[in-house]
């Protein structure tokens, strides 16, 4: 269980980086030199939010067929602060070699904008606590949450379940 468990939490770690990197390298050629960095940070939070939403989404798919009630608990739990070490980990090593090694606690956490630090670092726990609230949300005999593709499916065609 616990390879499981590694295993998907890197996988929510590497869909919640990828999204950030895009995002990021979005966010400060186009949009800080207009915006300023407060504003630009800001304007990007919400976008990351569904980033995350979607990520622990995709990532708890994998967990819903465990029954255990212990682990079905514990699981989601341990991949969001795995994952969350994962994230800290990347972001401290990249601003270790971008601002050099002995600087790094002092320019990623003191250094930040007195309003989008604290929003940045409620997104950290919302990244952490997200697999923990959709696996809450999911119920053990409802498959209707997950999405299914239909590739035989023809366009125009009437779901059972489409009211039109």
């Amino acid at each position: 269980m616990f390879k499981q468990i590694l295993r998907l939490s890197i996988s929510y770690f590497v869909l919640v980086f990828l999204a950030g990197t895009v995002l990021g390298s979005l966010r400060v050629p186009f949009l800080q030199p207009y915006l300023g960095l407060r504003y630009a940070e800001l304007l990007e939070m919400p976008l990351m939010m569904v980033a995350i939403w979607q990520a622990a989404q995709f990532t708890m798919w994998e967990i819903v067929e465990d029954q255990n009630s212990t682990w079905s608990f514990i699981a989601p739990i341990m991949i969001g602060l795995l994952a969350l070490l994962w994230l800290m980990a990347s972001e401290l090593a990249t601003t270790a070699l971008i601002s050099g090694f002995w600087n790094v606690f002092t320019v990623y956490f003191y250094e930040r904008d007195y309003i989008a630090g604290p929003i940045y670092g409620l997104a950290l726990l919302i990244f952490a606590a997200m697999p923990l609230a959709i696996r809450l949300r999911q119920k053990p005999d409802d498959q209707d949450w997950k999405w299914t593709i239909d590739a035989d499916a023809k366009v125009g065609e009437q779901d059972e379940y489409c009211d039109t």
